[in-house]
């Protein structure tokens, strides 16, 4: 039987060619000889596998084009460049092996058989193949070489002793003898053994005690909704028309006022009550505290006075309290009876933002409240609601509040469970217990203070355990510069983390750096300002906090600063600001709008969509333009800033009539203003603002908000006046 000669075409390549490597599949210039056989032996395998089954020419062909690639390849003759060739027919220590073990038919015992060149072998047709082709045996070698004329030798090589003389291992043991001297292994171990005396001192110590809950008979009352704009009649001044306070707390984390600002529904108003005043009446419980860590001062009981850190400054009840203690009270019952009306009453089965958010802040103060039933069932209508062809977006964060609640169920079980077992003896608490519940109050409830801190801080992830110390390490009255350099090492966790946890620990590191802002001065204050509407930008849209509404921008003097007066529920105007009239139609006529603004007070898109949508029957509104005087006993240095990302075609800024060029890297302007009094100007184009505006006028040297007095507004503009909105700050700002 002949083998099948090789067939080629008429263009097949003789040399080393890019289609050698295709047929092997290995990447061009490949010179790693396993790989090269590795590759030829997995893509002749189907090859001769179906040619043993059904002869084919053409398999046959592709066989044998396949080996003869694979052969080229292995070639280092066909190699051009010198460093592929030399890799290629190098010759490695296991080939060596082989070879030496290789016993050959046609050798005589006594030794090798020498054969003549010329002399003629027998041909292919005369004799099989077989009879003389090599016979590999890959065995050990049983009998040792015998020389005729010396003594018999036992020799052994492995690859063991190949290996250990190569030169990677020679250049390597002579660098330990040479580099690395005895005394250094003493330091080496030093090393590790002070490593592992570090390691062993961040290990959280505990105690157990007794401590006591807060725990509440009855939820905290739901304030009324209250009218935010009421139309007036004509003949009235606008002094007694109704105010709408577009404002945006940050206590609530939600965009659930900015998407509705000037018609707040209740649930609006709800998002999450800053009842602080209220003191429930406390009860012995018994449960797990932390003991005071070492080298960290417990900051409870020597500076009781501090405020609460938690960016949802509500009391909420203990995870460890009766289940029957956090049952669903009749008025979360109501309101999401209201929510789900609404969702039920949306057009065509999509959702507009404004109910969207205000369903989403529901359910988040229902997690806050542990009054998980009603946040699952509107969050599970939201959810089918989303299934139907909602954005993506909308899809995950329905998803993120329904495992946010399993999640709080079972931890909240798995708690109350462990605390009654512990009834008996408290002495059967852990580290790990008080580490969950510091993590249920911080992580779920976003519960941050210095009680969930301390237990926080025996978490066995390490590094929360030690940003949880590190913040109780420091102290209430602590510098800007502290307080944003621990806010910037949570944002870092946050990075490490998801879901709900990761959301809590942005929102708490927000908390921060509003408070640097607040310890700030000048240009400083500003670019923490700026940091924290970039962070927020990164939060779901019903957890952002509102961009420079709620920025703590310290008061200068008396007049300047800003006077509240609740009277029969209408937030008193008597402020700092600029006054401003829509005017819309095509000759831009006044749409009898009136706006109050305070400084630094971010306008939302959605805040002109609200009030565009009040005017019945009037025309599109066009653009707002505001007025202002500004009174300066002395020649002042001042710096304007405006938003980023808004052009100078829809936003313009003048004082004195004079257009202000702004700087487009901070998007501010200098400008020293003489003393006297200045007229400041303010337009916005309505149907281009796609982001939130503001405009802010500060000391350049102090830092501080500058009194803007709003221009009077004469009788003609206040006999046609029927609709008044007011842009107001926080009353902590």
């Amino acid at each position: 039987m002949t083998p099948t000669p090789a067939l080629t075409s008429d263009h097949e390549p003789v040399g080393l060619d890019i289609e050698d490597y295709r047929r092997l599949g290995v990447r061009p210039n490949e010179l790693r000889v396993v790989v090269i056989r590795r590759a030829a032996s997995r893509s002749t395998r189907s090859l001769a596998r179906q040619l043993l089954n059904t002869h084919s020419s053409d398999r046959s062909v592709q066989l044998t084009r396949v080996a003869t690639s694979a052969y080229r390849l292995m070639d280092p003759r066909l190699r051009t460049d010198l460093q592929q060739r030399a890799h290629v027919g190098r010759i490695l220590p296991g080939v060596l092996r082989e070879s030496t073990q290789t016993n050959f038919l046609n050798a005589s015992e006594d030794g090798l058989t020498w054969q003549n060149a010329t002399e003629a072998r027998p041909s292919e047709d005369e004799e099989d193949a077989n009879d003389w082709m090599p016979i590999l045996d890959l065995g050990p070698i049983k009998q040792p070489v015998v020389r005729k004329d010396a003594d018999a030798w036992l020799s052994t090589l492995s690859d063991g002793d190949l290996l250990e003389t190569s030169s990677s291992t020679r250049r390597f043991q002579r660098i330990r003898r040479r580099l690395l001297p005895p005394w250094l292994w003493f330091v080496v171990g030093g090393l590790i053994v002070g490593t592992g005396w570090g390691i062993a001192s961040v290990t959280p110590h505990w105690n157990t005690l007794t401590f006591r809950l807060a725990k509440t008979d009855s939820s905290p009352p739901e304030p009324d909704p209250s009218q935010a704009i009421s139309r007036v009649d004509g003949q009235t001044n606008s002094t007694d028309s109704t105010t709408a306070v577009l404002q945006d707390p940050f206590v609530s984390n939600a965009e659930t006022v900015t998407k509705a600002e000037i018609l707040p529904p209740p649930i609006s108003s709800l998002a999450i009550p800053p009842d602080k005043s209220q003191r429930p009446e406390a009860t012995v419980v018994t449960s797990m505290v932390p003991s005071p860590m070492v080298g960290v001062s417990s900051k409870s009981a020597s500076n009781p006075a501090k405020k609460d850190v938690s960016p949802v400054a509500r009391p909420t009840k203990g995870p460890h309290e009766a289940e029957n203690s956090v049952e669903t009270t009749p008025g979360n019952v109501a309101a999401a009876e209201n929510i789900l009306s609404k969702i039920a009453t949306a057009r065509d089965g999509v959702l507009r933002d404004e109910i969207w958010n205000e369903s989403l802040a529901f359910c988040e103060r229902m997690l806050v409240e542990e009054s998980f039933d009603p946040c699952k069932k509107v969050a599970t209508k939201l959810s089918s609601l989303a299934a139907q062809g909602d954005s993506e977006s909308r899809q995950r964060a329905v998803s993120e509040i329904l495992e946010a609640a399993e999640q709080m169920t079972r931890m909240k079980a798995g708690m109350t469970k462990k605390s009654k077992q512990n009834e008996s003896n408290s002495d059967n608490e852990t580290a790990e217990s008080i580490a969950t519940l510091g993590r249920y109050q911080c992580l779920m409830l976003r519960q941050w203070n210095d009680d969930s801190l301390s237990r926080l801080s025996q978490s066995s992830d390490v590094r929360l355990a030690s940003l949880a110390r590190q913040e109780l390490a420091i102290d209430t009255d602590a510098e800007s510069d502290s307080l944003q350099v621990m806010a910037e090492r949570w944002l870092n966790h946050a990075t490490r983390s998801n879901g709900r946890a990761a959301e809590s620990i942005q929102l708490h590191a927000i908390d921060l750096l509003v408070r640097s802002a607040a310890t700030s001065d000048g240009l400083q204050r500003l670019e923490i300002v700026r940091k924290i509407d970039e962070r927020a930008e990164s939060l779901p849209v019903h957890l952002r906090p509102s961009t420079l509404a709620t920025k703590p921008l310290r008061k200068t003097t008396p007049g300047a600063a800003q006077v509240r007066e609740e009277a029969d529920g209408v937030v008193g105007l008597e402020a700092s600001g600029l006054r401003g009239r829509l005017y819309g139609g095509q000759h831009d006529e006044d749409l009898g709008v009136q706006i109050n603004y305070q400084m630094d007070v971010a306008i939302k898109p959605s805040m002109l969509k609200t009030i565009a949508s009040r005017l019945d029957g009037q025309p599109t509104p066009t653009f707002i333009r505001f007025t202002g005087v500004l009174d300066l006993d002395d020649e002042t240095r001042t710096k304007v800033s405006i938003a980023p990302g808004i052009a100078s075609p829809i936003q313009q800024v003048s004082i004195d009539g004079k257009p202000i060029q702004f700087d487009p890297l901070d998007l501010a302007s200098e400008q020293t203003l003489p003393r006297g009094r200045h007229r400041i100007e303010w337009s916005i184009a309505v149907d281009g603002l796609s982001r939130d505006a503001f405009l802010g006028i500060h000391d350049a040297e102090s830092g501080s908000r500058l009194p803007i007095t709003a221009v009077t507004v004469d009788d003609d503009l206040a006999k046609r006046t029927f609709l008044t909105v007011a842009m107001l700050r926080n009353s902590d700002d």
